[in-house]
């Protein structure tokens, strides 16, 4: 999440870190689960099959421009019902939620 100055904002049930600080969030199975990763530093670039949580039913999928979190920053955003192909480039951010996929 990116914030500007004078903005601010309640974080519950998480953590957060400053990016030049953070630990890594690279999957050692390779297995991106629900989050938030950017492109070219938490996952390469490429297509990759997104994988439906069967046990929830839907997911959704989001690939933004930025880490702003605001509508104009959504470059694609699915709800995802089956497994499909997404391609992500370097600089953009993948958001999964109840589906995965695997780098």
């Amino acid at each position: 999440m990116t914030l500007n100055d004078g903005e601010y904002f309640k974080l519950q049930g998480t953590e957060m870190y400053p990016v030049d600080s953070a630990p890594s969030i690279i999957p050692e199975d390779g297995l991106y689960q629900n989050g938030m990763f950017k492109v070219g530093q938490d996952i390469p670039a490429g297509e990759y099959k997104v994988i439906l949580d069967s046990s929830i039913g839907m997911g959704y999928l989001e690939v933004s421009k930025n880490s702003r979190h605001q509508i104009d920053s959504i470059v694609t955003n699915e709800n995802v019902q089956s497994d499909m192909y997404i391609t992500i480039s370097d600089g953009q951010y993948i958001k999964l939620q109840d589906c995965q996929i695997q780098a």
